[in-house]
């Protein structure tokens, strides 16, 4: 896989053990974000994290369709006209407002023969803090405090920074390896390119499980915490502060709402 990085390959090594070592030096608080999305996959597999329902939804239907007890039918015998997911409280009913404590995945399925449409629940998903951690009473307006010694993959997916990387490359705080690849370019301006990240929490796009485009960005939007997903599969979260959207990383976007409260 070739494409565009950044990395300084003199000292990439050496920066890369100065950028772990960092990770555990930096300060004690870390930083805030909402919740992401654990996505159960066969029992072999491991989970799928991403950063909103739909994309976890999109991501393990798209993968097991039409495998061995799997409810969702293959494509030489249905065709999937929609997937959508449905947030429910703590007891698994339905809600169109308030905290979720997990979400209902399905498919929208037009059976080929006999010709017929209707929904299949494919999965239950549930918001947790971190990759790994166990399904508790988080829900989808918790805010998270992240550590320091836990690198998050949204965070650390995407183009890297100078020194953060090794090898074609790969991000030493959480091993995703991220590629860029330009399609289209023309005199006029127009450019079209696709961004790969092995680890991200993006969900990836049409084209692809682990790609995402120039044309694709996001706002998982929480009374208290934002999740912006950018082009390159990195995701920024915003912290409710005074009336003010704080980057929770240093520098970097700024989020605000336009006047009225009609977009961001």
């Amino acid at each position: 896989m070739t494409g565009s990085f950044v990395c300084n390959k003199s000292k990439q090594l050496l920066m890369g053990l100065f950028f772990l070592f960092s990770i555990g030096n930096a300060s004690v608080y870390g930083f805030e974000r909402g919740p992401i999305i654990k996505v159960p996959l066969e029992p072999s597999a491991p989970n799928y994290y991403t950063s909103t329902a739909q994309n976890g939804c999109e991501h393990q239907v798209t993968l097991l369709r039409g495998t061995p007890f799997y409810p969702v039918p293959g494509p030489s015998t249905a065709n999937i006209l929609s997937m959508f997911t449905i947030p429910t409280d703590q007891n698994g009913h339905s809600i169109t407002s308030g905290s979720a404590s997990a979400y209902r995945c399905y498919a929208k399925v037009q059976q080929i023969s006999p010709s017929q449409t209707y929904d299949v629940l494919a999965v239950w998903q549930y918001p947790v803090c971190n990759v790994g951690d166990p399904v508790s009473t988080i829900t989808s307006e918790t805010i998270c405090t992240i550590p320091d010694t836990i690198p998050d993959k949204g965070i650390n997916a995407g183009q890297p920074q100078s020194g953060s990387c090794i090898g074609n490359p790969v991000n030493t705080a959480t091993g995703n390896k991220y590629a860029e690849e330009v399609d289209i370019v023309s005199s006029g301006g127009l450019s079209f390119s696709r961004y790969y990240n092995a680890k991200g929490l993006s969900g990836g796009s049409s084209a692809g499980s682990s790609w995402n485009h120039s044309f694709q960005r996001s706002l998982y939007v929480n009374p208290k915490i934002i999740t912006a997903t950018r082009p390159d599969g990195r995701t920024a979260y915003f912290r409710l502060t005074n009336s003010v959207w704080i980057n929770q990383q240093a520098g970097g976007d700024v989020l605000a709402q336009i006047v009225g409260g009609s977009g961001w």
